[in-house]
């Protein structure tokens, strides 16, 4: 799927939950997901394709973003280590 499709899908799940903080994150890490650069070595020992970013759907972005938020301080403390 295109990133653009994706930000897009992104701001209208926005408009229509009308939770703007939970929106606002979603198009946030969509954008932060466009511009992970992995070099050739790493793509291949996690088996991901060139093109990886264009895959995530928005639901996968949807549910990944639900539960950092979830374990939000869990994972600032599992960060300070």
């Amino acid at each position: 799927m295109d990133m653009s499709v994706v930000k897009k899908e992104a701001i209208l799940y926005n408009m229509t939950t009308g939770n703007g903080k939970e929106g606002k994150l979603l198009t946030e890490m969509i954008e932060k997901l466009k511009g992970i650069q992995l070099p050739p070595h790493q793509l291949r020992e996690l088996g991901l394709d060139k093109d990886w970013q264009k895959k995530v759907s928005p639901q996968l972005v949807e549910r990944i973003t639900k539960t950092a938020e979830k374990y939000k301080n869990v994972l600032k403390e599992l960060s300070k280590r």
